[in-house]
């Protein structure tokens, strides 16, 4: 497993510690990066028989308590747990076909992934909660009916999961979330779920959360970030439902005039990945600021960067400052339903950078940009690039185009309200225009703006 794979958070191997150090065996016993051939179990929920569970061709939790388990052995086919746990699952096992069954169960962890899949062909996730915990050291374990308390003995916090090289993933029901953790003026929140070169499908009242980032006032260069709910890299990803929510990160503070950073985390973050979405609720996390110099930033519901996306549906809103979508570099962004809403008033509901972007549907709710009210679209092109903007469709109020490139617009006459401003601030912004109706009140700052078909200002239009 590659290893520093999640936003701002290091993945690495766990080190072995003494088996009587407070319960630290089974959330050791489980290397990240090392395959093998028999299942491996640790603690006592999978029940004590570790020989037999070598080979088990399914295994099924027995009791709440600590057990972590990696499935190696090929034979094994599914995992269902009925349990709370306290542990880590994987499955490095190459499959060709696997099933998790966890219905209600909770399995929590501090430590890298609560869970965790490495290749394989037709994975499906049912139900559970794999849930990242921060913890310090020598602070209480999560407790356990019947059993006696048991004390940490590292400091650390975890991703809710992660699912790399597979193929054909359906997770249905399912929640991963991100922790969080402080330590010397960083405070950072986890991926909920990360997603490398896998194909997969979301559906149900599946919910992903990252971390939150604590409020830090202390000397020095200081950092709090919120984790992003989805990561993707080389990911064909298709949510038909669901609640993504990216992590807040808290309001920092050095009172020795260092740095500060304060950046939450988005709903969906994806680099060269392909993003279908059907329904579902997408809200990005919010920042709290800084004092002092400093960097402050909000997540998106969708940030995709050269990623395509294509939406039909769904809810999506922007942290405090934050535009809900924001494309850069997209070859082929289709937007037929939903609503995008800015996390502010000082914002647009879409922002699109060097991206080609067609409308089809939607409703849009922006905010006040540089004196522009209700921009639902930012759209803004690089010199010597050429990016395709198709209004054909939908709800907006004003739209601005920026850059010094050259834009090519498209609308779709009487099936587009657009209620707001046309304003153009710098590059060639050409227009094939369907009708008149669209851009009947048109500021030009700066730049050309020129119609391919006949153009009539109606009354009380303004150009």
């Amino acid at each position: 497993m590659t290893q520093n794979l999640f936003r701002r958070n290091r993945v690495g191997s766990i080190q072995k510690a003494a088996p009587k150090a407070a319960l630290a065996f089974f959330l050791c016993a489980l290397s990240l990066t090392t395959q093998a051939t028999t299942n491996y179990v640790t603690g006592y929920a999978f029940g004590t028989n570790y020989s037999a569970l070598t080979t088990s061709t399914a295994i099924t939790s027995v009791t709440n308590g600590y057990g972590s388990i990696r499935v190696g052995y090929a034979g094994t086919t599914g995992l269902t747990i009925t349990n709370q746990l306290f542990g880590q699952i994987h499955v490095t096992n190459d499959f060709s076909s696997f099933s998790i069954n966890a219905g209600s169960a909770v399995i929590s962890n501090h430590m890298d992934a609560v869970f965790g899949v490495n290749g394989g062909t037709n994975l499906t996730i049912t139900g559970g909660h794999f849930k990242g915990i921060g913890l310090s050291a020598n602070s209480p374990l999560p407790p356990f009916p019947n059993q006696p308390p048991q004390i940490n003995t590292t400091s650390g916090s975890a991703i809710g999961g992660y699912i790399h090289d597979t193929e054909n993933v359906l997770i249905t029901d399912t929640k991963f979330t991100g922790s969080a953790i402080s330590t010397n003026g960083i405070s950072t929140g986890k991926t909920g779920l990360d997603l490398h070169r896998t194909k997969v499908t979301i559906t149900g009242s599946a919910a992903v959360t990252g971390g939150t980032g604590g409020d830090i006032n202390l000397s020095g260069n200081l950092e709090s970030t919120g984790g992003d709910a989805l990561y993707l890299e080389d990911t064909t990803l298709v949510a038909s439902n669901g609640t993504f929510t990216g992590g807040n990160a808290g309001h920092v503070s050095s009172t020795s005039g260092g740095t500060a950073v304060s950046l939450a985390g988005h709903a969906i973050h994806a680099t060269n990945s392909s993003i279908t979405i059907l329904n579902g609720t997408y809200t990005g996390g919010s920042s709290a600021g800084v004092a002092g110099i400093g960097t402050t930033e909000s997540g998106h519901a969708i940030k995709a960067l050269y990623s395509d996306v294509a939406i039909t549906n769904g809810t999506f809103k922007g942290g405090l400052g934050a535009s809900a979508l924001m494309i850069e570099n997209s070859t082929n962004t289709v937007l037929a339903g939903g609503t995008f809403e800015a996390g502010s008033t000082n914002t647009a509901a879409v922002t699109s950078k060097n991206s080609q972007l067609a409308i089809n549907g939607g409703t849009f709710k922006g905010g006040t940009v540089n004196g522009v009210t209700n921009v639902s679209l930012i759209s803004t092109v690089e010199s010597g690039k050429t990016n395709s903007i198709a209004l054909n469709k939908g709800n907006l109020g004003s739209v601005i185009f920026t850059g010094d490139g050259r834009q090519l617009v498209s609308e779709g006459g009487t099936n587009l309200t657009l209620t707001g401003t046309v304003w153009q601030d710098g590059g060639e912004v050409v227009v094939h225009n369907a009708a008149e109706s669209a851009f009947q009140t048109v500021v030009i700052d700066d730049g050309v703006m020129a119609f391919q078909n006949d153009y009539l200002l109606l009354t009380g239009g303004s150009f």
